[in-house]
């Protein structure tokens, strides 16, 4: 049991040791460091597979349809971004293998 003596003693000794131990759960610079670096591969990684998976993106210019209309409404002729797939290679996908020819 306690006394009026030593209550504030002990109070004392808490707050002094509190004040000196390092907080184990915040992590330092390393740790944080490390954190970071590992969500940076993990969603370079992410994107890799969705790359792999949907390799193309619909074309913005003609919406996906391949051809685009003029000035009148009777003229039309194949999208020049998309050379008339209405699809696009999204950023990163490999667009041509080593020979230069591209995928169909």
């Amino acid at each position: 049991m306690f006394t009026a003596k030593v209550a504030p003693d002990l109070s004392l000794a808490l707050a002094r040791a509190a004040g000196q131990a390092p907080a184990v759960h915040a992590p330092g610079g390393v740790g944080a460091g490390l954190v970071l670096a590992g969500l940076a591969v993990a969603g370079w990684l992410v994107y890799r597979v969705s790359l792999w998976l949907h390799p193309f993106a619909m074309c913005r210019r003609c919406g996906g349809t391949g051809i685009t209309t003029g000035f009148l409404p009777w003229t039309r002729a194949f999208c020049y971004k998309c050379h008339g797939r209405g699809l696009v290679p999204r950023f990163g996908a490999k667009a041509a293998d080593a020979w230069g020819r591209r995928p169909r």
